[in-house]
């Protein structure tokens, strides 16, 4: 009934149909390219790199302080990604050394071509505050996204995006 939908949705005019489903266990790391979200606050920008990567071909990894990416706004901006992807939950970004190249993207720095053996694991940091310095200085590599000085920053799930586009196309091996 339209009443039921309403006190289950989290939308002022919730939308038909709806489904309760079970929420699938949490993957283990694959031998692909991961885009690893270290405390990714805002669900859109959750579900936009989700969606993303799926798009990739790649996995996903989130740190604990990162949104819920199974809450009603993550998976509104995934469009169904989240089933078409596996979704890895991390207590630490830099868990992927032993098995990948670990990629730090930095605002402000030189553009690179990406070197390593694959699988890579690229981390994006937090709207507010970035990767903390531990984890950049923990990584096999730095990348940023070059800019020409009119623009700040860019939206974590845009340089998310970016930088997942680099990888793919700057080394030989993936």
């Amino acid at each position: 009934t339209d009443r039921v939908l309403r006190s289950a949705a989290d939308a002022e005019n919730p939308r038909s149909p709806v489904a309760a489903v079970h929420r699938p266990p949490g993957a283990s790391p694959r031998d692909l390219n991961t885009v690893v979200l270290v405390d990714i606050a805002d669900p859109g920008n959750v579900g936009t790199m989700i969606r993303t990567a799926a798009a990739f071909g790649w996995d996903v990894a989130v740190t604990p302080r990162t949104a819920d990416v199974w809450s009603p706004k993550v998976l509104r901006a995934g469009a169904g990604a989240h089933f078409s992807t596996s979704i890895i939950e991390v207590e630490d970004p830099l868990v992927f050394k032993s098995s990948h190249t670990v990629i730090a993207t930095e605002p402000g720095g030189p553009a690179m071509s990406v070197r390593g053996g694959a699988p890579y694991a690229v981390l994006i940091g937090s709207e507010a505050h970035g990767l903390e310095p531990r984890v950049v200085e923990g990584a096999d590599l730095q990348l940023s996204v070059p800019m020409d000085g009119r623009i700040e920053s860019l939206n974590a799930s845009v340089a998310a995006g970016i930088a997942m586009f680099i990888v793919d196309h700057t080394t030989s091996d993936t």
